[in-house]
């Protein structure tokens, strides 16, 4: 019995930091929360390391002084082809989608050369909560995305409501 408690205990642990979505919202919803609504596909995927600008460096040999618990956060990077813009400003053919790194934290991962409408934000979003002073890629066509939005596989009847809005 105390096995199954412990397995259990286990278990459980896990599961308890995974990412928690709320309701998903409707798309008029949706398009009326977020920054960007764009369709495009995926051109390439990689990660990058956004640094802790809290680090203290000694200026004559670079050497790190202050040693923080966590210096860099690693982010899903991804460029993406413009197709159609519903909403937001995009100055390019061709643009960065940031994430979380895996589903349990609530990141969006894409397949290169799939078709997606996307609905993102021009900040980060429920990623640079910790105690660093991160200063993730922002700006111009530069969006987040989260895996509690309404990003997804192109599909022609989400396409078909967006027209209409």
């Amino acid at each position: 019995m105390k096995n199954y408690l412990l397995i259990l205990l286990f278990f459980s642990s896990f599961i308890s930091f995974a990412c928690r979505c709320e309701n998903e919202k409707n798309i008029k919803d949706e398009f009326e929360f977020v920054d960007y609504v764009v369709v495009g596909k995926i051109l390439s995927i990689d990660t990058i390391n956004v640094i802790d600008s809290n680090q203290i460096q000694n200026p004559i040999d670079n050497r790190v002084v202050q040693e923080l618990p966590r210096q860099s956060i690693q982010v899903a990077h991804f460029k993406l082809e413009i197709n159609k813009i519903y909403k937001g400003v995009i100055t390019k053919k061709t643009i960065d989608l940031y994430s979380a790194p895996s589903d349990e934290s609530c990141g969006f991962i894409f397949k290169k050369g799939l078709s997606y409408v996307i609905y993102g934000f021009s900040k980060p979003v429920m990623y640079f909560d910790d105690t660093g002073d991160y200063s993730p890629p922002e700006g111009e066509n530069k969006i987040w995305i989260t895996r509690c939005g309404r990003t997804r596989i192109k599909k022609l009847n989400e396409l078909k409501i967006l027209d209409t809005i």
